[in-house]
């Protein structure tokens, strides 16, 4: 058996040592490590911004599905023809009844449309008044200076600009005359006007008569029918007799109808006045002659009876009662002996 070298055995020991010096590490696999995720901030959706709708307050203006209308019961001062002194100041009212079913308000108003000035402004409001109520209107005016007949035309105005039906017209005027040395008018009552007693009929009823009212419709009939070539009619006193009895009946009892508060027909008023016939026929109105002119006008019936030309005679009625529903009442009776 051989026996090594011991020089050799050295040699190979340290070329054994060096190249296992030299010999590259062996290299680790790096593991991969994910950076921890960053945090993701948590997402809400904002709760929605809310613009409130704007509160819409309704006034007294702001009057949706009621319809106006107004109705004339009467001139509380300054009648139509009243004769005044030049340049005198002077107040007129009238009594209107709001018949719609709009409350009237200071957005409602009396608006000056044509005519003679009579220094009148422009327009004034209403104050409040409800459906069925009445309302006094007074309007401060001055005369002309010069003599003369002077007419001067107003409107109900609606909040938006709109004529209201007064009956059947759509205005409602003051007529003066002016002559020089005329006394200036009295400054009209402020004191309330007390109403009509409930149930006690014609004895307490407090009303006046007016002849002017009679005069002017009576001619204002004649007018109209000579216009239409109809005869004028006669004024008959006891036709007279029981158109004002049945006047008197109505606005002291407080209705408007042809059938008495007695149950009486105009045949029965006739035959109670001592005029006897079956020719007849009974008009009624309420308001000023014009304003009976324009309801009569408005009913094919009522105008066909004012042109009657078989009729010859008649008789007019008329009393105002100021605590009634209209004021004054007219009532026409025409007949032919």
């Amino acid at each position: 058996m051989p026996r090594n070298h011991p020089r050799a055995d050295r040699l190979f020991w340290l070329l054994t040592f060096l190249l296992a010096a030299c010999a590259p590490a062996a290299s680790a696999t790096p593991t991969a490590t994910l950076p921890a995720p960053s945090p993701i901030p948590p997402t809400s959706t904002p709760a929605p911004t809310l613009t409130p709708s704007p509160t819409v307050l309704l006034t007294p203006t702001d009057q949706a599905g009621c319809l106006d209308s107004a109705l004339y019961l009467a001139d509380l001062t300054i009648p139509d023809d009243s004769v005044l002194a030049p340049g005198a100041g002077f107040t007129k009212t009238w009594r209107l009844k709001n018949t719609g079913s709009c409350t009237w308000n200071e957005r409602y108003s009396l608006v000056f449309i044509g005519g003679e000035r009579l220094n009148s402004p422009a327009e004034i409001p209403l104050v409040e008044t409800a459906p069925g109520a009445s309302l006094d209107i007074s309007l401060p005016l001055t005369a002309p200076t010069t003599n003369g007949t002077f007419t001067s035309l107003y409107a109900l105005h609606t909040p938006r600009g709109l004529p209201i039906p007064i009956g059947a017209l759509t205005s409602m005027w003051v007529k003066i005359r002016v002559e020089q040395g005329t006394p200036a008018p009295l400054a009209p009552s402020t004191a309330p006007i007390a109403p009509l007693p409930a149930g006690e009929g014609i004895a307490s009823c407090q009303y006046s008569l007016d002849g002017a009212q009679v005069s002017e419709l009576a001619g204002l009939i004649n007018s109209a029918r000579a216009e239409a070539g109809m005869p004028a009619l006669t004024l008959n006193a006891a036709l007279s007799a029981a158109a004002q009895g049945h006047s008197l009946d109505m606005a002291c009892n407080n209705f408007l109808d042809h059938r008495g508060s007695d149950g009486s027909w105009i045949g029965d008023r006739l035959a109670a006045a001592g005029y006897g016939t079956f020719h007849y026929v009974e008009i009624i109105a309420i308001g000023s002659p014009q304003n009976a002119m324009s309801q009569w006008r408005n009913s094919a019936s009522h105008w066909e009876a004012v042109l009657d030309a078989s009729m010859s005679e008649f008789g007019v009625g008329y009393i105002y009662a100021p605590g009634s529903s209209f004021g004054g009442y007219f009532t026409v009776d025409l007949a032919s002996p």
